[in-house]
């Protein structure tokens, strides 16, 4: 019931109330439901938490940097997995909580050496 309760308020916050939404393919968007917390989410869930603060695309991959939010919406619940994350859009992967020095190395595993000017 919880988790019905936490996708039903996550939807009204991505449908209604969101001041930016951007799709990022393969039914993922980057949304913005204040200035404070920023997600990824698919099919109303929340799948990379608040607060996304950078991002960029890599062909199927969403790399960014999660940071721990200076006001955080305490109606969504969200991972403490703060730091780099590398999203897969085609399977839905989800490495988050890197380091600079972890997220360096599994970009150059994940063949997307590109994604270097993001840890700048």
């Amino acid at each position: 019931m919880k988790r019905f309760i936490l996708i039903l308020h996550l939807f009204f916050c991505v449908s209604c109330t969101s001041d930016y939404d951007e799709s990022l393919g393969n039914g993922y968007f980057f949304v913005a439901t204040n200035k404070n917390n920023h997600y990824i989410v698919k099919n109303d869930r929340m799948i990379v938490g608040s607060n996304v603060s950078k991002y960029k695309m890599f062909g199927i991959y969403t790399v960014g940097y999660r940071e721990k939010p200076t006001k955080p919406d305490t109606n969504v619940g969200s991972s403490e997995k703060y730091g780099y994350f590398i999203l897969n859009i085609s399977d839905g992967l989800l490495v988050e909580g890197l380091s600079k020095d972890a997220y360096l190395r599994k970009i150059e595993q994940f063949g997307i050496a590109e994604a270097r000017v993001l840890s700048k």
